[in-house]
């Protein structure tokens, strides 16, 4: 075997690390970091410097010092499971946790009787455990009248109570709850103890998070970090475990992405495509004397864009909801071989620019949207899960 010390590094050499922070301010005891994964992006800092102005007659180079720095990230990664854990963060969104498993749950023509149910009109959820297969898919929920539920689409069949089924729907709407992060890059390095530099940085948040679900190919996404601190130690941080990486399969077009939602509808295949961002417009307030740049003056927004087919039938539809301002409820479905499910919903989507190519070939609208806060539940954006 041979010792080898002058390879060049390369990217995959290095990875990002992340672990939420239960106080501000410090580190964890123990922190549990799970490994982001990634296709390019890392968390680094950046030093700013100023060129001194004293005057000088020697015709030298004049002095140039340090005066300002900041640390961040943009992350570019495929969609992954552990890509629910970062919209959660991005939307500061808090868990409401609306499943129930039950033997005296029953399948009816229009929806299903739970008795006991949370669940509101206008959530998603993911059925499970039927004796019909066929019945054991997402839907939207239309109406809630005490135990009844009516849902988009109706169940395939109906079934009496009596077999334990699952109706999940674990709820994560944008909030005012953020959730820190400790970032670490870890990186290889020889002259390093364990021959890996760890690079710390404390204090961070989700500043934007974008997706994109194209045609064909991989949905990706890509996140913008920001962290206050940069910490200078290049050692692990004491007690600090890795969780199980993430392993689930990469979310293509085609197979896990399941269906775009439209107005609690599925589309059947009219939406081609998609993008999505999430932008918290944090700004960092320097001070100094002070190492610290924190974070605050939040500035929520939500929009995107969507591209629609137009069908002779009515190939002015959606041009014609433009000219009219109307506002879409917009909804995403992603769904893993192991069953595990997430929708992304866009309660109120304002339709605020159309385009249509006229050119030869196919002539979709393209809609750019701004999205509203929901009057009827306060909020913007709502990711719904089964895991």
């Amino acid at each position: 075997m041979t010792t080898v010390t002058d390879r060049e590094l390369v990217g995959e050499d290095i990875s990002v690390h992340l672990s939420a922070q239960a106080v501000k301010g410090v580190a964890d005891t123990n922190p549990e970091f799970f490994k982001v994964r990634r296709v390019g992006g890392l968390p680094k800092q950046t030093k700013g410097s100023t060129t001194s102005s004293t005057l000088s007659n020697s015709q030298n180079g004049k002095a140039n010092i340090q005066t300002s720095s900041e640390q961040g990230a943009e992350l570019s990664t495929e969609v992954f499971k552990q890509t629910k854990d970062l919209l959660v963060a991005a939307n500061h969104s808090e868990l409401d946790d609306n499943t129930i498993t039950d033997v005296d749950i029953a399948v009816t023509a229009t929806g299903f009787t739970v008795p006991g149910n949370t669940i509101t009109a206008g959530d998603f959820i993911f059925v499970s455990g039927a004796t019909d297969d066929d019945n054991n898919i997402t839907y939207h929920v239309d109406s809630v009248v005490g135990d009844e539920i009516t849902t988009t689409p109706s169940p395939s069949s109906t079934e009496a109570a009596g077999v334990s089924i699952t109706v999940a729907s674990k709820k994560y709407s944008n909030g005012l709850t953020p959730t820190y992060f400790l970032g670490q890059r870890r990186q290889l390095d020889k002259s390093k103890a364990g021959e890996i530099a760890y690079f710390n940085f404390t204090d961070g948040l989700i500043d934007a998070l974008s997706l994109e679900i194209p045609e064909e190919e991989l949905l990706t996404a890509t996140t913008t970090m920001m962290w206050e601190v940069a910490e200078e130690s290049r050692t692990l941080i004491t007690g600090q475990t890795d969780a199980a990486e993430d392993d689930s399969e990469a979310v293509g077009a085609e197979n896990q992405f399941k269906k775009f939602w439209v107005d609690g509808s599925p589309a059947e295949c009219s939406l081609k495509s998609a993008s999505l961002e999430i932008a918290n417009g944090y700004q960092g307030s320097a001070a100094a004397g002070c190492k610290r740049k924190s974070l605050g003056a939040r500035e929520f927004a939500v929009t995107g864009n969507f591209v629609a087919k137009n069908y002779i039938a009515n190939s002015s539809y959606w041009e014609d909801q433009f000219l009219a301002g109307a506002r879409v409820n917009l909804a995403f479905e992603i769904i893993w071989s192991d069953g595990n499910s997430m929708v992304i919903q866009v309660e109120r989507a304002y339709i605020a620019e159309h385009e249509q190519p006229s050119e030869t070939g196919f002539a979709p609208s393209t809609l750019n949207f701004n999205a509203e806060e929901n009057p009827v539940t306060g909020t913007t954006i709502r990711v719904f899960t089964n895991f």
